[in-house]
């Protein structure tokens, strides 16, 4: 159960991150960024930290899993920051893989 949190948050973080210009654009080469675009990228990402946080609340009690989550939030975060900037194509390649934010784009739903 402690994976899944570790992989929303992952999950979850890797939508935050996308909603950067210039990480977008690492993965979406020439690409704009839809205004749109981005606030569903925070409506994903803060949906599955919420997801996340109810997750640790029942594995552990309240203060604990709180506690949990902010450490395993922080480890994602790292996590992400570790990727986007040393894995790049490993990144571009999880994100149109696994991530739910790969079918917004300014192409498919927002002209």
């Amino acid at each position: 159960m402690i994976i899944v949190v570790i992989v929303l948050c992952f999950i979850a973080f890797t939508h935050f991150a996308m909603s950067v210009k210039k990480i977008y654009c690492l993965v979406y080469e020439d690409d704009e960024i839809a205004k749109k675009s981005l606030i569903v990228f925070h409506g994903i990402a803060w949906s599955l930290l919420f997801v996340a946080l109810y997750l640790s609340i029942e594995i552990w009690p309240l203060e604990i899993g709180i506690a949990a989550w902010v450490l395993l939030v922080q480890l994602s975060a790292l996590l992400v920051a570790v990727c986007v900037n040393y894995f790049p194509e490993k990144f571009a390649s999880f994100w149109k893989c696994f991530c739910i934010g790969r079918y917004v784009s300014k192409a498919n739903c927002f002209d």
